[in-house]
């Protein structure tokens, strides 16, 4: 098994080999482009001559840095995670709204974007540092008169220690102690846990010479100085701390100090101050065979002082850190950066505008010949309007020719924007700032000058998305998923709010960033998100809401993107969210299904008819049955006239008279 002494011959290895390298080849260049930002002299000027220094390095991340937030803010969800598979679509949603609560209300979401995003423009890298941490507060608390009851049910709490305690006997006059009280000291600690994100700044930051990205670097580490009583507060042990108190030799703190400039006094004030209670810190990211079995995974080691004595080592996931450069370039981990593409042309504008002044104020005030002796000095030199020079013969005084070179100066200046636009895309015509660029032009014209110079924003903008954005949003997914044991109150919309346990969501997805640019191209996205809501809008009327095409969640996310183009941050406060829709829709499944209209009105004309012709019948029966009882009752009456008949001949019979009625006896 490794122990810590091979371990920190390793560690000190990699940190001579990054430190080499981001000293030696990359801290010139940011210190470069911090004093051209900054519009630092970068040449030593004669006396009486121009010292302008152009602003063209501040001046073209300045106007890139509005639309490259704009891409990621302004829709109000920095990333969105798409699901895999059918099923996995609430854990993405519930993913999406995790992570970006994470990012914009548990940290300080758009000032770490903006100087993640500027650190790359300006050098080379931006550097982002992930990670799960307590924050540790404390404050003191002072009591008097205690039982020493009350003091066992303070001190029980393991956030509470004790500092100081007096015990006082209270007593009656005359009498003995009835009770010892109890004056006391205590330090309460107040501990909160989060996943922070953190920037590092570029000179902070090491890796291996070698590494192409994060991932298969060999080596990466934060560096910085802690004071002891954080160390200390962190669990480690306070003799091993303080014994490597000190600044220590071998880092070039230049760059903060030229950073700090115009804030601190420059190079005579640094870290010296707090010598006494500093200690250097170098958090490394290192894959280690700790058990001697031919496999290394990867490890977190802490180490301090100048000796690098290893505090701490653990097996980790990954590395915390997310690094990101504006332009790539193949095989490196650090690309390039914008400021170097103009850093020359800031040097040339200035140089030519130099030139331009110096020659604008020998014109207005040009060097003169005079005959020594025969002219007035002090008149000579106090140039002034209505000025008089005494001569004492005429021609004693003839002015110097000064060569008019604003012309081919301005030229300069205009053939070097021009190359900047090449390099950059950074114009007045590709803002719509340039009236005669844009004099008389039709609107697709304006809208492909715009677009055209937006491109090179727009390729930085994606490459920043997919190296940093992308990476960053996995990372804090991680975080969530392994830390985060209880469920999560994340505010949807305005006022309402959502529960998400991040335990809950054990699926993988892809992450989308929503990356487009400028005003027209917003138009255009616009007006085909509104085309295509009509569609489905249309779809809904003609096939109903339940239909194999278009679903009411669809139609609703189109009608959000759109008003989130026009800039409108609150959409989800307008409608329903997804959650209330299927509450309605299961809310309606338990209802009794309801019939079409058509068919109603079709069966209450069927049942009309019906019973019609029921009432017909039973009228026509009626009838027949009044018709059968009438004819009954003629022929009853009929039978009765034959039976009296037959009564009255058979009375008559009687008498001896024949009646000739057949079968009479």
């Amino acid at each position: 098994m490794m122990d810590n002494s091979e371990i920190r011959a390793r560690l000190s290895a990699e940190i001579d080999a990054a430190v080499g390298y981001a000293d030696s080849q990359l801290s010139e260049d940011r210190i470069e482009a911090t004093e051209y930002y900054l519009g630092k002299q970068f040449n030593t000027v004669p006396e009486g001559k121009s010292s302008i220094v152009a602003t063209e390095v501040a001046d073209v991340i300045e106007y890139m840095m509005p639309s490259l937030m704009e891409v990621f803010m302004r829709s109000g969800e920095v990333v969105r995670f798409l699901p895999r598979h059918p099923e996995d679509q609430p854990k993405a949603e519930a993913a999406t709204m995790l992570v970006n609560s994470i990012f914009q209300s548990q940290n300080n979401g758009f000032t770490i974007l903006h100087d993640f995003i500027k650190d790359a423009l300006l050098y080379k890298c931006g550097v982002l540092k992930c990670y799960y941490d307590t924050d540790v507060s404390y404050t003191t608390e002072q009591y008097q008169g205690l039982t020493e009851f009350d003091v066992a049910s303070l001190t029980a709490d393991d956030d509470v220690e004790m500092l100081q305690s007096t015990s006082v006997d209270v007593t009656a006059p005359g009498e003995e102690p009835i009770f010892e009280s109890f004056d006391v000291s205590l330090r309460r600690a107040k501990r909160t846990s989060r996943i922070k994100i953190d920037n590092i700044a570029p000179e902070d930051f090491l890796f291996s010479p070698q590494a192409t990205s994060i991932e298969d670097a060999s080596f990466v580490a934060h560096r910085t100085y802690m004071t002891v009583g954080e160390l200390i507060a962190q669990g480690y042990d306070r003799e091993e701390v303080e014994a490597r108190v000190g600044l220590g030799e071998g880092w070039d703190e230049q760059e903060t100090q030229v950073r700090h400039e115009d804030v601190d006094g420059g190079n005579d004030q640094n870290y010296a101050m707090r010598q006494n209670e500093l200690v250097r810190v170098v958090e490394g990211y290192m894959p280690l065979d700790m058990h001697d079995t031919g496999i290394s995974t990867l490890h977190r080691v802490l180490a301090i002082g100048q000796d690098n004595y290893v505090l701490d080592v653990e097996p980790v996931d990954r590395a915390p850190f997310v690094c990101a450069s504006p332009i790539r370039v193949p095989h490196r981990l650090v690309g390039r950066s914008v400021a170097e593409m103009v850093t020359d042309i800031q040097r040339i504008k200035s140089t030519a505008l130099r030139g331009v002044l110096d020659n604008l104020y020998l014109t207005n005030d040009q060097r003169t010949a005079v005959v020594e002796g025969r002219v007035n000095l002090d008149d000579m030199l106090q140039s002034r309007p209505g000025g008089i020079v005494r001569m004492d013969a005429p021609g004693m005084v003839q002015p110097l020719p000064v060569p008019q070179v604003g012309a081919q100066g301005m030229s300069i200046l205009s053939y070097m924007d021009e190359v900047r636009d090449t390099r950059t895309g950074f114009s007045k015509a590709s803002m719509g700032l340039d009236p005669d660029a844009l004099q008389s032009t039709t609107a697709a014209a304006v809208n492909a000058t715009i677009q055209g110079g937006q491109a090179k924003v727009l390729m930085i903008a994606r490459t920043l998305a997919e190296t940093g954005m992308r990476p960053l949003a996995q990372l804090l997914l991680a975080l969530a998923i392994k830390h985060l044991d209880q469920p999560q109150s994340i505010r949807v919309g305005g006022d309402m709010f959502q529960q998400i346990d991040p335990s809950l969501i054990d699926a993988d997805f892809d992450v989308d960033i929503d990356v487009g640019l400028g005003s027209g191209r917003d138009a255009e996205r616009s007006m085909a998100l509104q085309q295509i809501a009509q569609i489905q809008r249309d779809i809904l009327q003609q096939l109903g809401l339940n239909n194999p095409v278009v679903s009411v969640e669809q139609y609703l996310e189109s009608v959000k993107r759109v008003a989130s183009l026009a800039g409108i941050k609150d959409v989800d406060t307008m409608f329903a969210t997804p959650e209330q829709i299927a509450a309605y829709r299961d809310a309606e499944a338990q209802q009794p299904p309801q019939e079409d209209p058509e068919i109603i009105q079709k069966r209450m004309e069927f049942d009309a008819d019906l019973q019609l012709r029921r009432e017909k019948q039973q009228a026509d029966i009626a009838l027949e049955t009044e018709r059968l009882r009438a004819t009954l009752d003629l022929k009853r009456q009929e039978m009765a006239v034959e039976l009296e008949l037959r009564r009255a001949k058979l009375a008559m019979g009687d008498t001896g008279v024949s009646t000739n009625i057949p079968g009479a006896v």
